[in-house]
């Protein structure tokens, strides 16, 4: 009798099987499943134009990718900042948001219609930190379709340029726990539990949360003011007719609460 060497490695047996052209094409699109990413279907909302320190962006069901400038943004994405670190995103529509150190911003969802002509839905959320934020043209054209959700308030835009910085034991000393925001171009629309407020051009606002009113502040705070690298980015030139900033209203640090006051 014959003698066969003995292999030293196991063997996969693979039968021959005889596929007509639908049972293939099935097969591939099983296949296809299994090298599908949670970003497969997910709109890209935009990207990150800059990125300084340990940018990531976080999904629902736990995938973590670590930005750096270039890298795409999709809905559903939580973008988070590290100690010192702060990223500029660019969306479709051309907004630029510049994203604060030690923020968590949600992409809830980001829809444009076929073409990209026109802003469908921009829904986000400001779990902790804050950003500043210059919209873009679409949403000029379509302000219902902007909503910023807060742990104290909803934001509707009614404006072009606006910072907002959620402290909750996390801002320097003398800030109390709420929403600190500014308008420096346009308005914008904050809904509390109690009252809907406007933010006008050049108004800055404490927002306390639960049934508190609004307070009006004598000065843009301090830890509004975002990066200068990130800053110069979303500068813009004069134009006629554009109104601008009261020069009084300077940036200012607090060193009480006592200066959270009420000043209209």
């Amino acid at each position: 009798m014959k003698q066969f060497q003995k292999l030293s490695t196991p063997c996969l047996y693979i039968p021959y099987l005889s596929f007509n052209r639908q049972t293939a094409i099935n097969l591939f699109l099983a296949l296809s499943l299994l090298i599908i990413t949670p970003n497969t279907f997910a709109a890209v909302a935009g990207k990150a134009l800059t990125v300084t320190g340990e940018v990531s962006a976080v999904r629902t069901g736990g995938e973590v990718r670590v930005l750096r400038s270039g890298s795409p943004v999709y809905g559903g994405d939580n973008i988070i900042t590290a100690i010192n670190a702060s990223t500029q995103l660019r969306l479709q529509d051309g907004s630029l948001i510049n994203l604060f150190s030690e923020s968590d911003f949600r992409i809830e969802s980001y829809k444009l219609n076929a073409n990209k002509s026109k802003l469908l839905e921009s829904f986000f959320s400001l779990v902790k930190g804050g950003f500043r934020s210059l919209t873009g043209a679409l949403v000029q054209r379509n302000k219902k379709a902007y909503r910023l959700k807060t742990p104290v308030a909803t934001i509707g835009i009614r404006g072009t340029d606006f910072s907002i910085r959620i402290c909750s034991n996390d801002c320097p000393r003398g800030y109390l726990n709420g929403a600190l925001v500014t308008v420096f171009e346009g308005e914008l629309q904050a809904d509390t539990a109690s009252k809907t407020y406007h933010i006008k051009t050049g108004e800055s606002v404490f927002i306390p949360g639960g049934k508190e009113p609004m307070k009006y502040l004598p000065a843009v705070p301090d830890i509004l003011s975002p990066e200068p690298t990130l800053l110069g980015a979303i500068k813009r030139p004069k134009r006629p007719g554009r109104k601008q900033v009261d020069p009084r209203l300077r940036t200012l640090s607090f060193q009480s609460v006592e200066r959270l006051i009420c000043i209209k």
